[in-house]
């Protein structure tokens, strides 16, 4: 898999190379619930690589509930990553999937 350093944030939705998971993410963040003052993020979609393309794979229906909740932002940041994806699978070898 070719690395990118590429990622983007539009308010509470970002799309990057999520290092624990080792494959692109579309990311919700959160306000801090809790005194610390600190915001959480959590995973709503994976972008696994398959030999013809890179296909999205929501968590339950937390792309659904982002939808409601950030449409905008996460249609931009959304497409974004499928269109980054795409242009990356054009040049990555053909390597197991």
């Amino acid at each position: 898999m070719m690395k990118c350093e590429c990622s983007i944030r539009i308010n509470n939705i970002e799309f990057r190379y999520g290092t624990e998971n080792n494959t692109w993410e579309l990311i919700q963040w959160r306000p801090a619930e809790n005194k610390n003052g600190k915001e959480y993020c959590f995973v709503i979609a994976f972008y696994r690589r398959h030999k013809e393309d890179y296909r999205m794979e929501t968590v339950g229906s937390r792309f659904h509930e982002a939808l409601e909740s950030d449409r905008d932002d996460t249609i931009v940041v959304s497409s974004f990553g499928m269109t980054l994806l795409s242009t990356l699978h054009e040049f990555e070898d053909d390597e197991t999937y």
